[in-house]
């Protein structure tokens, strides 16, 4: 990941000091006339040590009130034994007037007094003389409201957090007051970037933390996100994350990793002093149960960013008007904290049917909060990563998916071996087993279908029926409970389909090619090369089948030649494997269309799972396409000359079918066409 290095010094100049534009503010209304000012802020001590500091250059004295401990100078108190000047609100409201000019009056925590009509009274016939004299009252507090007869005479100045290189200075002192060494740049970037939005004092309270011994062992990252936790008040539709997740939680994906690893850079401050937009988001599609809400977690440990999940569905309400209001304040509250990571989990939950034309009801509603939903990500001022999944497309809003609201659309599929590998393993490490003791490619074989999810449910029920029978979790236990587990590829394997398809060609992919990380797996395995015939100047589908993987060369061969008949695949594989045998492959949906006969069973077996696992299609082909006497002894049925002659029925004993085998799918093919079934045929 492109970070600062090192020996690099990371610059924090790349917005104004917000701390002393506010403070121009102050004095540019009060030169205008304004005589009452609310300082809506929770950091008065950094109000307070910014007006004193800057006032006397710019011709003002400053005078600090509070019931506690009267009026004084600004970073002084009362004598020990002294009681404190004029700290009853009436008395000191009603001396104002009077008061020298050009001062800047500045009241802590006055608003609960101003709710008595005779301070308010006071305070309020005091104004006139404080705005002939160049002078004002600053009322410093955090949310609190003015009584009514003030409202109209006060204007209101916030106080934005404080900016990076403020951040940085605090981290520096933080570092210097524990003893240790200020962290280096990179993690010095990082550090800074998490504590964005947080107060002066909060960030120097983490930044102390994070600097304690157990604190910096473990993640000092941790600790600064950790703090903006409180600052989420959502009520029921915001939930804050911690960054528990690594990116070794995930098996696989490695695109989708290496892509959130070069946004993270993105987000450096050498990047905004480039010129280099802050990235916006991730909209990842894919089946249910392969790792969509995982990744979105992972995605803010390797951002760095506090992670907040939005309730997508938890946003309408019954009240018209309201379910927009909800989400224009959730999207509120995670701006106070940004940066951050926005998790919009199943989106379509939330935002589908806005599609429709009808204009009542929920529709409606729908239609609004997706409005209010794509302006805000077209115009968010505060640096905000959207990391949004769903299940399905086929109702969500086509502006939702276009560039530009999000960074980029990833697809997340049914995991491929080598991820399932990585799966198994996490997962056999979080039941306290070791992975080493398992045959984890054997497992993984078995699992071929299964999400991440029904992957990690496997192991979960072999370590309850071992502990059941008070013995040690064993191979066997596992694999069983991944066998008697019927996978969604299975139960929805026509919605899986159609999801595929979509995303083929309009996302990106989150794993690379499977058949890409075999080969480099065999060639690491053998130093290169493979063994067999082949040698490393032969086929790659040859190389593989060579080292034993079957499945890959299938796939391997049938892409490098856009298709084949059963005959060739056959002619090509029979050098490597067993291909021929007694079985006979046929439509599932029906057992009399046979594809192709004599075959062995184990090349039986990985070509029907293939078929189901939608990485081989079935084209309807001729009967002339195959050598001559090559074809099984049973009748044909030519399905596409068949239809071009009006259509046929098929025979109504055991046919043949003819095919070729496709690593892309049949458009609008038959559902009979995705399962395969083995049968032996009869001998007559």
């Amino acid at each position: 990941m492109a970070v600062p290095s090192p020996n690099q010094t990371v610059q924090f100049q790349s917005a104004p000091d917000p701390t002393a534009h506010a403070v121009a503010e102050v004095f540019a209304r009060v030169r205008s006339g304004y005589p009452l000012l609310a300082l809506d802020t929770p950091e008065e001590r950094r109000w307070i040590d910014a007006l004193s500091a800057a006032a006397p250059q710019a011709g003002w004295t400053v005078s600090l009130w509070s019931a506690a401990a009267g009026v004084r100078t600004p970073g002084t108190a009362p004598a020990e034994g002294t009681e404190p000047r004029l700290a009853d609100p009436r008395a000191y409201l009603g001396q104002l007037a009077a008061a020298e000019g050009r001062t800047l009056h500045l009241l802590v925590d006055a608003g609960p007094h101003l709710a008595d009509p005779v301070c308010a009274r006071l305070l309020r016939e005091a104004l006139p003389a404080l705005t002939g004299k160049q002078s004002a009252v600053l009322l410093i507090a955090h949310r609190t409201p003015l009584p009514a007869s003030l409202d109209s005479d006060a204007a209101t100045v916030d106080l934005p957090p404080p900016s990076s290189a403020e951040l940085a200075d605090d981290l520096r002192a933080a570092a210097a007051a524990a003893g240790r060494d200020a962290p280096d740049e990179a993690l010095l970037a990082r550090l800074v970037n998490a504590a964005r939005g947080l107060t002066r004092d909060s960030a120097r309270r983490a930044f102390t933390l994070a600097l304690t011994d157990s604190a910096a062992d473990d993640d000092p990252l941790k600790a600064v996100v950790n703090e903006k936790r409180r600052l989420v008040s959502g009520g029921d539709l915001l939930e804050f994350r911690g960054l528990d997740e690594s990116a070794d939680a995930v098996g696989g994906l490695q695109n989708l990793k290496e892509w959130l690893a070069k946004r993270a850079a993105a987000f450096s401050p050498e990047a905004a002093a480039r010129g280099v937009p802050a990235p916006r988001g991730v909209l990842l599609l894919g089946v249910q149960g392969c790792g969509k809400s995982l990744t979105a977690r992972v995605a803010a440990r390797i951002l760095g960013f506090p992670l907040v999940r939005l309730d997508v569905a938890a946003l309408m309400a019954s009240e018209q008007g309201q379910s927009e209001k909800n989400l224009r304040q959730a999207l509120a509250n995670v701006a106070a904290i940004a940066p951050a990571v926005l998790w919009l989990d199943e989106l379509e939950k939330g935002f589908a049917g806005s599609t429709g034309d009808g204009g009542g009801g929920n529709e409606a509603a729908v239609r609004r909060m997706t409005g209010t939903l794509l302006t805000w990500m077209e115009d968010r001022p505060a640096p905000v990563f959207v990391a949004a999944t769903a299940n399905s497309v086929d109702a969500l809003p086509p502006e939702l998916l276009r560039r530009g609201r999000f960074d980029e659309l990833f697809f997340i599929d049914l995991p491929n071996e080598y991820e399932r590998r990585d799966i198994l393993r996490v997962h056999l490490a979080r039941g306290a087993q070791d992975p080493a003791a398992f045959d984890v490619e054997e497992l993984a074989e078995a699992g071929e279908g299964h999400s991440g999810a029904e992957l990690a449910q496997a192991v979960t029920t072999a370590l309850i029926d071992a502990h059941t029978d008070g013995r040690a979790p064993a191979q066997a236990d596992v694999k069983r409970a991944i066998e008697e587990t019927v996978p969604l590829s299975v139960t929805m394997e026509d919605q899986i389909f159609a999801l595929r398809e979509w995303c083929r060609t309009r996302t990106r992919p989150a794993t690379p090619d499977s058949r890409v990380l075999r080969m480099m797996e065999q060639e690491r395995r053998h130093g290169g090369d493979l063994e067999g015939d082949a040698g490393p100047e032969g086929p790659a589908w040859g190389r593989l089948a060579a080292g034993g993987q079957l499945r890959a060369a299938i796939t391997e061969f049938l892409a490098t030649k856009d298709g084949a008949t059963f005959p060739t695949l056959i002619e090509a594989l029979a050098p490597y494997a067993p291909v021929a045998g007694p079985l006979a492959l046929a439509l599932k949906a029906n057992p009399k269309a046979v594809v192709w006969a004599g075959l062995d069973e184990t090349f039986a077996a990985e070509i029907a799972r293939l078929v189901e696992n939608r990485r081989v299609y079935l084209h309807p082909a001729s009967a002339d396409d195959h050598p001559p006497g090559s074809a099984p002894k049973l009748p044909v049925f030519e399905e596409d000359a068949d239809e071009a002659a009006g259509g046929t029925t098929p025979p109504d004993g055991p046919h043949w079918r003819p095919v070729q085998l496709k690593t892309l799918p049949r458009p609008g093919a038959p559902a009979e066409y995705a399962r395969l079934a083995r049968v032996r045929l009869s001998k007559k």
